[in-house]
C-alpha cells in the first residue's frame, strides 16, 4: 500500500513540475491593470470581445526569439476570448480613485476601447498588448498603438510601441 501511495505522489509531483509557462486570468487583468493605470488610459467602457494582437516578423525576432510555438499557442486560445466583467480599472483623476471599468457587450456606447489579448514571452517577462480608442457614433475619431513591455521590478514597463495611429 505504501508503495502505490509513493508512486501516486510521484506521479503527481512530476505533473506539477512542468516547464511550460502558464497563462491565467489572474496574470491577463493584474497585466492589464498595470498597462491601463501606467499608460494612464481613461478605460471607462471597454468593448467585451478581445482584439487579437499583431506581432510583425521584426518584433518577434526582437523580442520573442524563440517563442513563435508559444504564441501560435495563445492566439489559438485567444479566439472568441471576451473580457470578464469586474476584472479591469482605470484611475479617474476627478475622482482621484480607481474605478471599475463597464464592459460593454454592444461594443459602440459613446468612446469605449478596444483591447487585445495580451501575449506573453515564453518566460513571461515581456508581453503585447494593444489599446484602441473608439468613438462609434461622436465622429471624433480615434487613436490605437501596441506596444511591447517588459517586466521590471514586478510592473509592466513600456519599451516599443508600434502600430500608432490617430484619426
Amino acid at each position: 500500500m505504501s508503495r502505490l501511495l509513493t508512486l501516486i505522489c510521484l506521479f503527481f509531483f512530476l505533473l506539477s513540475c512542468s516547464d511550460k509557462p502558464r497563462i491565467n486570468k489572474n496574470l491577463i487583468y493584474s497585466t492589464l491593470n498595470d498597462i491601463i493605470q501606467q499608460d494612464t488610459i481613461f478605460a471607462r467602457i471597454i468593448c467585451s470581445k478581445f482584439d487579437k494582437a499583431r506581432i510583425p516578423s521584426d518584433i518577434q525576432s526582437e523580442f520573442f526569439l524563440n517563442d513563435k510555438k508559444f504564441i501560435q499557442e495563445q492566439f489559438k486560445n485567444s479566439i472568441n476570448a471576451s473580457v470578464d466583467t469586474g476584472r479591469l480599472f482605470f484611475y479617474w483623476r476627478k475622482k482621484d480613485s480607481l474605478e471599475k471599468s463597464h464592459i460593454d457587450t454592444t461594443c459602440s456606447i459613446s468612446i469605449f476601447y478596444h483591447l487585445t489579448y495580451p501575449v506573453f514571452s515564453k518566460d513571461l517577462q515581456t508581453v503585447v498588448v494593444g489599446v484602441t480608442e473608439d468613438c462609434d457614433k461622436c465622429f471624433l475619431g480615434g487613436w490605437s498603438y501596441t506596444a511591447v513591455y517588459k517586466r521590471q521590478n514586478g510592473k509592466w514597463i513600456r519599451v516599443k510601441k508600434y502600430d500608432e495611429w490617430i484619426s
